[in-house]
């Protein structure tokens, strides 16, 4: 088994580098894994001389990570992780962890969450976000992307991404929409629109893996955000 860790953040400075490897490169390589370490930033990057690969996007956090995923597939990778730099994992990732994974979604907590009855102890992503889940018979989930796992058979949702595939997949939309669309402001071309696309934030990360058939896989992970104080919540909708 292949694995790429790999960061996305706009610096890395002042990054906690041993934690990582203690909370997820090692782990896996005591498992026998092959384990590659890759970065993708615009202006700063203190651990380029620790690493494997590493590159420079004014991108935001998806359009990185599909530039970065996009460059490095010929390796073929079994598994990708991505991170951000500031995120602290309370569990240890290792290859009993990764194989209980889906492999045909993305492996993320959630963000939003509006589905059948579900209980995931660590499956939100930050405090006291009961107003954003809610019982449904239509499953839509905005995933979290402070970290995220996800096989190679999800490489399709990091293809290349830029203003003209919002706005495609927009049109697309508005010609047929479909269930997992959680909000009408997604079939509005304004919307997707510079600066709003700069922004990239949970919203736009549904909005492109919804788009190119690869949905989520909500994980159990105890975790907290340092740069914001966000811990792992519940989720829960009984």
């Amino acid at each position: 088994m292949k694995i790429l860790v790999y960061l996305v953040s706009y610096e890395i400075k002042n990054f906690k580098f041993e934690r990582m490897m203690n909370q997820i490169v090692n782990p896996l390589r005591n498992d026998g894994i092959e384990v590659e370490i890759a970065s993708c930033v615009t202006t700063k990057n203190e651990i380029e001389d620790k690493i494997d690969y590493s590159f420079y996007s004014d991108g935001m956090q998806l359009t990185k990570s599909c530039y970065l995923v996009s460059n490095l597939s010929k390796n073929n990778y079994d598994w990708y992780i991505k991170i951000r730099p500031e995120l602290n994992i309370n569990n240890i990732i290792n290859k009993k962890f990764i194989e209980g994974l889906s492999k045909e979604k993305i492996n993320a907590r959630c963000r939003e969450y509006s589905g059948p009855p579900i209980y995931r102890r660590y499956g939100f992503s930050c405090q006291n976000g009961g107003k954003w889940q809610e019982k449904s018979e239509i499953e839509q989930i905005i995933p979290d992307d402070q970290i995220y796992i996800f096989h190679k058979n999800c490489i399709k949702a990091f293809e290349e991404l830029n203003e003209d595939v919002y706005l495609e997949y927009c049109k697309k939309l508005c010609e047929k929409k479909e269930n997992w669309v959680k909000y009408d402001t997604w079939l509005k071309e304004d919307f997707w629109l510079k600066p709003k696309i700069k922004v990239e934030g949970e919203d736009s990360h549904a909005f492109i893996w919804y788009s190119r058939g690869i949905f989520v896989n909500i994980i159990d992970l105890s975790c907290m955000l340092e740069s914001r104080g966000f811990r792992s919540d519940v989720l829960k909708v009984i």
